[in-house]
């Protein structure tokens, strides 16, 4: 997370809100490069031509453009890591908890 945050220093310097709209839109540009990736995966894209491992590296393209942006925001990297490892813990509660509730009604 820190070398994140340290390359977003580097490349943003100023801290006007010019910067943070453009920060915002290129997570959105981000975004969208990860739509077109899923809707290649479900065959619903117009190019439906999909590189190995590519879904993945626009899901970590977003990460890594959203969390600078709200680190303009004063979220540090460690809050960041540490509301994530939170949230991902509660996600396979939710996961465990189906599956049991599935194996329950077989």
């Amino acid at each position: 997370m820190e070398r994140i945050h340290s390359a977003q220093v580097k490349l943003h310097t100023s801290n006007t809100n010019e910067d943070k709209y453009l920060l915002l839109c290129k997570f959105f540009e981000e975004a969208g490069e990860l739509v077109s990736e899923f809707l290649k995966k479900l065959g619903k894209a117009t190019r439906k031509v999909s590189v190995e491992g590519a879904l993945e590296e626009e899901v970590a393209d977003v990460i890594i453009t959203i969390l600078p942006f709200a680190m303009h925001f004063g979220v540090s990297a460690e809050k960041f890591a540490s509301i994530l490892e939170a949230k991902l813990q509660k996600f396979e509660r939710r996961i465990q908890d189906q599956e049991y509730l599935q194996q329950q009604s077989v």
